[in-house]
C-alpha cells in the first residue's frame, strides 16, 4: 500500500509538470500571435553586464534613435520560479515596444539552481549591474536614456515590483508591469491555493522546519525554526516581500493573474490589490478567469491587458 501511495503521488507530480508545461507553451504560443511585430530595429545579443554565466542581456533598438520613445528603457525580467527562465522569454516583448520606438532589453539573472543558492537580493542587484551597463551602452548607440519601465513574468514580475516598489533606479521609474508575480515571502500565504508540487518545490508545509527553510533560501540569511516560532523571521521576510514596501510614492502598476493559478496563491493577488488601494497607488488589475499561472485561456484579456500597457506608455512616459 506504501509503495503505491508514492507511485500516486509520483504519478500526480508528473502530471501537474506536464500540465503547467502545456499550458505554458500554449500561453508562449498564443501570447506570441499578440507580440508578433515586423521589428525592423537593431537586436544585440548576449552583451555582458557583470562576469558570469547568467550575467547577460539583449538590447533592442527602434529604428529611429532620435524620437523621444528611444530614451524610453522598457526592461523585461524572466519567470521560472528562480530556478529556470532566461532572457530569450522576453524577446516577443522587447520587440514588440522596440517596434513602437521604445528601447528595451532583456536580462539574465543568476538562478537558485546546480548547488546556486542566489538570494532575492542579489537577483536585484544583478538588475541593477544591468541597467547601469544599458544606459551606457545605449549611450554609445546614440541614444540618452532619461527614463525606464519594468515588465516582467512570475518570478520576474516579483523581482519587478520588488525593484519599483523598494529600490532606487539608476532612471527615473515610471511605471511597472507584471503577470502572475508572487507578492510576499511570507511562508503563510504560501500555504493554501497551489499545486502539490509548489508545496513540494518550496517546501512551505505547515512546518516551521519548513517556513524557516523557504525564507532561509530567498532572503540568504539563516533562519531557524525557533525564528518562525517567536517571529523574529518577519522582519527578514518582509524585507524581500513586493507588498511590504508599496507606499504612497510607489509608480504606477498594471497587474494580472489568472483565476486558477495554482502556482502563485490567491492571497497574493489580493494582498497586492489591497496595499495599491491602501496607498492610493495607480493601478490597473486584470482578472484571467479561465487561466492558471501562464495566462492561457483569455485572449481576449490578454489582448485588453496589451492596450493597456500600451496605453501606461502614452501616460507615464514624458513624451514630447
Amino acid at each position: 500500500m506504501r509503495l503505491f501511495k508514492t507511485a500516486l503521488l509520483l504519478c500526480l507530480f508528473v502530471l501537474s509538470g506536464c500540465v503547467a508545461v502545456i499550458e505554458s507553451n500554449e500561453m508562449m504560443k498564443r501570447t506570441q500571435a499578440l507580440l508578433n511585430t515586423d521589428f525592423q530595429g537593431t537586436t544585440i545579443k548576449d552583451l555582458e553586464y557583470a562576469e558570469g554565466k547568467y550575467h547577460h542581456y539583449d538590447l533592442y533598438l527602434p529604428v529611429d534613435k532620435t524620437n523621444t520613445r528611444s530614451q524610453k528603457l522598457i526592461l523585461f525580467v524572466h519567470g521560472g520560479g528562480w530556478t529556470s527562465g532566461s532572457k530569450e522569454d522576453g524577446e516577443n516583448w522587447c520587440r514588440y515596444f522596440a517596434h513602437q520606438g521604445y528601447t528595451t532589453a532583456a536580462l539574465d539573472y543568476s538562478l537558485q539552481t546546480k548547488g546556486q543558492t542566489p538570494s532575492i537580493d542579489d537577483m536585484v542587484e544583478e538588475m541593477h549591474l544591468c541597467i547601469e551597463a544599458i544606459v551606457a551602452k545605449t549611450a554609445e548607440e546614440g541614444i540618452t536614456l532619461d527614463e525606464m519601465a519594468l515588465n516582467g513574468f512570475s518570478a520576474g514580475g516579483c523581482l519587478a515590483l520588488l525593484f519599483a516598489y523598494r529600490e532606487t533606479p539608476e532612471l527615473p521609474l515610471k511605471f511597472v508591469i507584471e503577470q502572475s508575480a508572487p507578492t510576499t515571502f511570507d511562508p503563510k500565504e504560501w500555504e493554501e491555493g497551489v499545486h502539490w508540487f509548489v508545496t513540494h518545490t518550496t517546501g512551505v508545509n505547515g512546518s516551521a522546519e519548513g517556513a524557516a527553510a523557504f525564507i532561509t533560501k530567498m532572503s540568504g540569511q539563516t533562519v531557524t525554526a525557533s525564528m518562525i516560532e517567536d517571529g523574529s523571521a518577519r522582519s527578514i521576510y518582509e524585507a524581500i516581500s513586493p507588498v511590504c514596501h508599496i507606499n504612497y510614492a510607489s509608480p504606477p502598476t498594471l497587474c494580472g493573474y489568472g483565476l486558477t493559478d495554482g502556482v502563485v496563491p490567491p492571497s497574493h493577488r489580493q494582498l497586492l490589490h489591497d496595499h495599491l488601494v491602501e496607498y492610493s497607488v495607480p493601478f490597473d488589475y486584470f482578472e484571467f478567469p479561465h487561466s492558471g499561472h501562464a495566462l492561457a485561456y483569455d485572449m481576449d484579456v490578454q489582448e485588453a491587458f496589451l492596450e493597456q500597457a500600451d496605453e501606461y506608455c502614452q501616460r507615464y512616459f514624458t513624451l514630447r
